[in-house]
């Protein structure tokens, strides 16, 4: 029998399995429909301020009206496996706060499309004097696969105070006045994010 070597826990926070890996980026959403055959899927045409917007199915369905989402601001795992629901190709994955119901994270009102969310401790946020540090721009991460999906989403929840986190860190995005802003969410709190 071979011995499992190492690591393998629950969490995320061992290995190079850290949030960093992720491309999450506001979006706009431009346009959304609900997919001819299916109760549950919406297809939306997401602006996460690349060329051309992105097109993203979600099983928001039943819980978000169509009309509630256009021009919404939504936050986007851009660099996922591109998967195909249903015969339509799906660019990337709505991240919401999950639970009884289910809610579209919400990034901060003065976030412009694309901007990228990046992961702080209270402590650096209070800190932060407006400058563009390690996280805002660069290199894009590569793709995320299931695996690494799978280690980082049990550490990613939404704290009672309504704000996205991943461990300690807050989910934040740098705004239109230099200031970082908390992801959060509406309704739901103290819940997971999936």
């Amino acid at each position: 029998k071979k011995k499992n070597k190492g690591g393998g826990g629950g969490g995320a926070g061992g290995g190079d399995v850290v949030p960093e890996l992720c491309d999450l980026r506001v979006g706009v959403v431009k346009e959304c429909k609900k997919m001819d055959d299916s109760d549950a899927l919406l297809i939306s045409k997401i602006d996460v301020g690349e060329e051309q917007p992105r097109q993203i199915v979600s099983g928001l369905a039943k819980f978000v009206d169509v009309a509630d989402m256009v021009d919404r601001k939504v936050i986007v795992f851009c660099n996922l496996k591109p998967a195909k629901l249903r015969g339509h190709e799906s660019l990337g994955m709505v991240m919401c706060a999950s639970g009884d119901d289910v809610e579209p994270l919400m990034p901060p009102a003065n976030a412009a499309a694309g901007a990228r969310i990046m992961f702080r401790t209270a402590e650096q946020v209070a800190a932060d004097a407006g400058d563009a540090v390690e996280g805002e721009a660069g290199d894009v991460p590569g793709r995320v696969n299931d695996k690494k999906l799978k280690k980082l989403l049990p550490d990613m929840a939404v704290g009672e105070d309504h704000v996205a986190r991943w461990q300690q860190r807050q989910w934040v995005a740098r705004c239109d006045d230099g200031k970082l802003g908390a992801v959060t969410t509406k309704k739901l709190a103290s819940t997971k994010i999936a």
